[in-house]
């Protein structure tokens, strides 16, 4: 497909729009909020038409293969990753969540929707980074 983008001067091609992307490992371990819907698909790398659904906050653990993201729930995200075995927020340690996501309320209870609650109510981007 080939159309006028901005900015760079005339004709440019774009890439066809899609729904899944593959993510490299990168041995973090990541607390994601989905701030558009509360729900969050986690795909089969081997079959991306199979996929089980967790809550809009998840903790996505170090993954050793790439994993398969729906870009759509890309839209409005919120999070924190950190390299090696923890996030000093997130118990248990690492190495039970390695290749694995979670919803976060899994771990934390209802404290994991107050989290996700507050941040939707938060105004601007500086308010819920301070939340």
């Amino acid at each position: 497909m080939v159309g006028r983008v901005r900015g760079c001067g005339g004709q440019c091609s774009r890439p066809e729009p899609h729904e899944l992307e593959r993510v490299l490992p990168t041995g973090d371990i990541s607390l994601i909020i989905n701030l558009y819907e509360d729900r969050t698909r986690v795909y089969d790398r081997n079959d991306p038409t199979k996929c089980k659904t967790l809550n809009g906050a998840l903790v996505v653990g170090a993954y050793s293969e790439f994993s398969v993201i729906d870009t759509a729930e890309q839209r409005s995200t919120m999070g924190a990753s950190q390299a090696g075995r923890r996030i000093s927020l997130l118990k248990p340690a690492g190495r039970e969540l390695q290749d694995t996501d979670v919803s976060l309320d899994t771990l934390w209870g209802v404290k994991a929707s107050h989290l996700r609650e507050s941040l939707l109510e938060a105004k601007t981007p500086e308010a819920k980074l301070l939340r």
